[in-house]
């Protein structure tokens, strides 16, 4: 199993795809290695990136509370079925535009 510890992205970057390509790169390469399926957790709730995992075609299995009390959920990715797309990414779809140009915006500066 291949396991995400950490995507983090600095806030000024964020909505240009800049998880989306690092998520991708981690599935292309456990895929690579053979990984069956890969795992992450992340804040429930608003605090967390459950929207953007789900997205990205991530299946919600589990929820816990950590020992600070902070509730988590537990997402995973099959990575072994025979023509499964890479990653569904219903996020690079019309406002791929939309990122690219705000990203030009942002190099201008």
């Amino acid at each position: 199993m291949a396991v995400i510890t950490a995507v983090v992205v600095d806030p000024a970057e964020r909505g240009m795809g800049v998880g989306e390509a690092l998520v991708v790169a981690f599935v292309e390469r456990a895929r690579a290695s053979g990984a069956p399926e890969a795992q992450l957790t992340t804040l429930s709730g608003r605090d967390g990136a459950g929207a953007f995992y789900e997205a990205l075609g991530w299946e919600r299995v589990g929820e816990h509370t950590t020992r600070d009390g902070a509730r988590r959920s537990t997402y995973r990715l099959a990575l072994a079925e025979a023509g499964r797309p890479l990653v569904a990414s219903p996020l690079a779809g019309p406002d791929q535009e939309r990122r690219a140009t705000r990203a030009e915006r942002n190099d201008s500066r």
